[in-house]
């Protein structure tokens, strides 16, 4: 069950509006530079091999925790390259923009936006990170459901219990995260809990159920994959 428990922030899978390649669904525009792309294909691929050996391990305790600790490390450094990626393009675009007359909101949004993802990367070298991930890269937490171009990729079901947020209690900066990842349900009275539904519906698969914690199983179903998106923002899954 180790790596099938897992706490992060269901809704943040970028940084300061950033999205990643892991992030999900992965956005059609995104361009990713190929020293960049290989890193990560390589810790993507180290990642599957000490899985595959974690399963395959039986009856050696320290072995099974060694390898749950590298899976860890290297999920963490998935996201600290990204982080640190976008930080050095928003310290460029801030010294730029620095040196632009005007443009008072691009140049005002510019120094928090690099605030933040120094924040987000300062959180990620936390011990804090191993305990509740921020961002969660859904992919990497759980590649064996969700992986792009397949048809089928996806939870069996989903069962979460949305807060009641109204916008008017949302951050702003949350506010423009929020509908840069959720663009299809994003409007100006959209509370928090549209956003943990339309989650639901991204990583569920097709002809999936989303449940709430009331609502009972359908007789016959057996799940592959089933994860609960609570109120605090901690998913899990089996």
């Amino acid at each position: 069950m180790d790596f099938r428990i897992v706490a992060g922030d269901s809704l943040l899978d970028r940084a300061a509006g950033i999205a990643f390649k892991e992030s999900w669904p992965t956005p059609p525009a995104l361009q990713i530079g190929l020293d960049l792309q290989n890193r990560l294909n390589q810790l993507e691929r180290t990642i599957a091999q000490r899985k595959t050996q974690f399963d395959q391990t039986q009856r050696d305790p320290q072995e099974l925790r060694r390898l749950r600790d590298l899976i860890a490390r290297d999920q963490r450094e998935i996201l600290r390259i990204h982080i640190d990626d976008a930080l050095g393009k928003a310290q460029e675009q801030l010294q730029l923009r620095q040196g632009i007359k005007g443009g008072k909101n691009s140049a005002k949004k510019a120094p928090e936006q690099v605030a933040q993802l120094q924040s987000l990367l300062d959180g990620v070298a936390s011990n804090d990170f191993a305990l509740v991930q921020k961002p969660l890269l859904w992919p990497i937490a759980f590649p064996e459901v969700l992986w792009e171009g397949n048809a089928n990729s996806g939870f069996d079901i989903v069962i979460g219990n949305p807060p009641y947020v109204r916008q008017e209690k949302m951050a702003a900066d949350q506010k423009d995260w929020y509908g840069a990842a959720f663009p299809e349900v994003q409007r100006n009275t959209a509370g928090l809990y549209v956003y943990f539904y339309a989650r639901a519906l991204q990583i569920m698969r097709p002809g999936g159920f989303p449940l709430s914690p009331a609502t009972p199983l359908p007789s016959g179903i057996t799940a592959r994959g089933c994860v609960t998106i609570w109120p605090t923002m901690w998913p899990s899954a089996i």
